[in-house]
Parts: structure tokens; C-alpha cells; sequence
């Protein structure tokens, strides 16, 4: 299903700072769903050019002002394009929450493995065996370590981990130290 979707940058009349700079603000419209935030930052009122949302002229605080409402810009449309894939609709209050990080709940491969790893121990003895278990555990330090080797992080989070599918894959499902990877389903 596709939504109507619009960008729109303002300045705040009425909240003139005492250096006279107003605050720039950034209204996300979607489906006719208006929520609006503030962009951080103060904008001199006569540079804002209300018709073309940007800062006029050259001038090196012009050019400041245009990179920061065209990187908003660009990760508002970013945003968006990830929650039409992940969920199949937007709103705008959703949008505006993943653009400025609330509520957003970050899962982790080693969180969910260890999870996973949590919950498989209450059924061995009764529906799991001892010895796969043991192997997840194996398995579970292996990318413990072949993560911060790997992408110099500790952690990975799971969007990232899916963008990074077809090296992630190559992983070793159980490999064994000092021992080349074999990728995951290769016998």
C-alpha cells in the first residue's frame, strides 16, 4: 500500500531567540497525519526562504544550514523506506519516532542467541538433548568472537546483521578453532 508523504522545513515564528534567530523545525505529513519536531538548530529569519525550505544565499552559515536540513531530509526518507519494508504501512508519528530513536526497541544477534540459548536449557532433559545444547553454546562464543574480529563491534544489531547476510553466512555454523569457516549448509 503506498502512503502520501511530505517533508516540509519552517521556522517557528513567535519563538524568536534573543539573538533574533528562530528555531527550525521539521513537519512530517503522511496519509494527512501531521507530526512535527524541532531540527536543534536556530536559523536567522532573514535567510529562511519559506518557498523553497531552505536557507538563500551563499553564505558559509546558508550552506551550514542547507547541509543539516538536507541530511535531516535524507534520513526522514531512509527512515520511512525502512518502516514500508518492515511493517508495510507508515504513519507519521511513527516516523517521527524512528527518525529520532524513541521506542525503539534494538535487538541483538548474541541477545537473541543467547535467548534462544536461555530458553533451550529449561527443556534439556525433557524434549532437548544435552549435546545440542552444548553446541549452541559452542556456537554462541564462536560468533562472540568472529564479530568483534569480523566488524570491530562487540554486538550487531539485527537490521545490521541481515544487510550483512552474505558474509554473516559464511560464519562457520560450528566451526572449529583454527579451522577454516565452512559456510552455514555446506556439508
Amino acid at each position: 500500500m503506498r502512503s502520501t508523504f511530505k517533508v516540509l522545513f519552517y521556522v517557528k515564528k513567535g519563538s524568536e531567540k534573543p539573538n533574533g534567530n528562530l528555531p527550525l523545525m521539521c513537519r512530517l505529513t503522511v496519509d494527512g497525519e501531521i507530526k512535527q519536531f524541532s531540527c536543534k538548530m536556530d536559523v536567522p529569519l532573514r535567510l529562511w526562504d519559506v518557498k523553497n525550505n531552505r536557507a538563500s544565499g551563499k553564505s558559509v552559515e546558508a550552506q551550514r544550514i542547507n547541509l543539516a536540513v538536507d541530511k535531516i531530509r535524507v534520513e526522514v526518507n531512509r527512515r520511512y523506506q525502512e518502516l514500508m519494508q518492515t511493517d508495510g504501512y507508515v504513519t507519521a508519528a511513527k516516523l517521527k519516532d524512528a527518525y529520532l530513536g524513541i521506542g525503539v526497541k534494538q535487538e541483538t544477534l548474541l541477545k537473541l542467541f543467547e535467548q534462544h540459548n536461555a530458553e533451550f536449557a529449561k527443556k534439556v532433559g525433557h524434549s532437548r538433548a544435552q549435546g545440542t545444547f552444548r553446541r549452541y553454546q559452542t556456537v554462541c562464543s564462536h560468533i562472540r568472537e568472529f564479530l568483534p574480529h569480523t566488524y570491530k563491534r562487540e554486538d550487531i544489531p539485527l537490521k545490521d546483521s541481515t544487510s550483512h547476510s552474505s558474509t554473516t553466512s559464511s560464519i562457520s555454523c560450528a566451526r572449529r578453532r583454527n579451522a577454516a569457516p565452512i559456510p552455514c549448509g555446506a556439508t
